[in-house]
């Protein structure tokens, strides 16, 4: 599976085949408790198995670089991670645990750091990957509640992410993430927003 994930072409494909033959689930097992899961909230338009291809195809669009012009940054910063099957991971697993009753990222964490102890992942890999699941929502909530110009927000929010691993996967997560929500919802101002959090962060 992380060989897949691995994978130069098709991806995206190979992945809906193994969701068809119901192998997704036999290597997620949670996989396979939102399947056809309905989101009612005013934000997601697909089910969250539809939502988490979504996601794993925009970052696999946006590594081949088939994304515009407004997207440069974020097309090379992805090529530059140094281990794109986490990326890849973090977006299978970071909503895995709606509709288990609590909080979903926390449950998304503790179902992604079983999965990564059952493949005998390192020890940085399993906590980047439960970091990653469990803050999944934060760098959104921050670049659109909070003023991204100001300082001690800056402050605030890499004292949070304490890595430049953590906030480029983070960021690279948060885009996809949104992008692949509902149509409507990316936009050139909520861009704007986060790239102008990264980019102060990482200068911070």
């Amino acid at each position: 599976f992380i060989e897949i994930l691995k994978a130069q072409t098709n991806l995206s494909t190979i992945l809906k085949k193994l969701k068809q033959l119901g192998l997704m689930r036999l290597i997620i097992p949670e996989f396979g408790e939102i399947e056809g899961q309905m989101q009612f909230d005013m934000f997601h338009v697909y089910t969250v198995d539809e939502h988490t291809f979504k996601v794993v195809r925009n970052m696999r669009q946006m590594q081949i670089g088939k994304v515009d012009d407004s997207m440069s940054i974020e097309h090379e910063l992805i090529n530059k991670l140094p281990k794109i099957e986490l990326l890849y991971l973090a977006g299978i697993f970071h909503d895995l645990g709606k509709g288990k009753g609590g909080d979903h990222s926390e449950i998304g964490s503790t179902i992604v750091t079983k999965f990564c102890k059952r493949l005998n992942f390192s020890i940085n890999d399993t906590e980047l990957l439960g970091w990653l699941v469990t803050n999944h929502l934060i760098m959104s909530s921050i670049s659109q509640k909070t003023d991204v110009h100001d300082p001690q927000t800056i402050i605030n929010f890499t004292k949070i992410v304490n890595s430049l691993e953590k906030l480029n996967y983070i960021y690279m997560l948060t885009v996809n993430d949104i992008m692949g929500t509902n149509p409507t919802l990316w936009n050139s101002w909520k861009h704007d927003l986060l790239k102008q959090l990264f980019l102060s962060s990482r200068r911070k």
